[in-house]
């Protein structure tokens, strides 16, 4: 198996960057949903659309809302510390930049444990 999560960050107001981001990063959770509910003891991990978007506001918000849903259901599976990343503004670049990295970061450390490689 192939990490799909490339790259696994971007640049913000990058769209073509953050399209190609969205896509990976979806193809990836599909993979980490699949590997959790396959585990001894499964754990169901949600299936909300994150490949879609919306600039709006309030889509945003519900993006990130929906993600982090997702995010905790994986942390159960494989015991790895997240943030809430539900926390962020995107408009400003610096938050933007932190969430990528620490997004990254909990990524990496949920494909080592569930042996995506």
């Amino acid at each position: 198996m192939t990490v799909n999560f490339q790259p696994g960050t971007c640049f913000p107001r990058d769209y073509a960057g953050f399209g190609q981001w969205r896509n990976g990063h979806y193809l990836e959770h599909v993979v980490l949903r699949q590997k959790c509910a396959a585990l001894a003891t499964p754990v169901s991990v949600p299936d909300y659309d994150i490949l879609s978007w919306s600039d709006d506001p309030k889509a945003v918000q519900q993006w990130l809302v929906a993600h982090e849903a997702i995010h905790e259901a994986i942390r159960q599976a494989t015991n790895v510390d997240g943030v809430d990343l539900s926390l962020v503004d995107f408009s400003q670049d610096d938050q933007f930049f932190i969430w990528m990295d620490t997004h990254e970061q909990e990524h990496i450390a949920e494909r080592n444990i569930l042996g995506v490689v």
